[in-house]
């Protein structure tokens, strides 16, 4: 249970991180969408180049972004005694 004292401080850094991740997150939905006819150019196993980046990479980036998230949201608990034992 986190103390009264420690709510506000554990609030504000799970906030900053849940922004940090909707704007990582955002970034690659837009670079693939903006940057897709640019990617078009090139191959790469026979398919578009953009077509393997939005259908192979995007869902790897955002696997990873999602494990980093929680590797880090436990983190911020660990700190403020907000963790789960399992």
């Amino acid at each position: 249970m986190i103390d009264e004292d420690q709510r506000e401080p554990h609030w504000r850094q799970t906030a900053r991180l849940a922004k940090t991740t909707f704007i990582l997150v955002l970034s690659v939905i837009l670079i693939a969408v903006f940057l897709n006819h640019i990617f078009d150019a090139f191959t790469w196993l026979g398919f578009p180049l953009g077509y393997f980046f939005i259908a192979m990479a995007a869902p790897l980036i955002f696997a990873a972004i999602g494990f980093w998230f929680i590797r880090r949201q436990d983190t911020i608990d660990r700190q403020y005694g907000a963790s789960e034992e399992i």
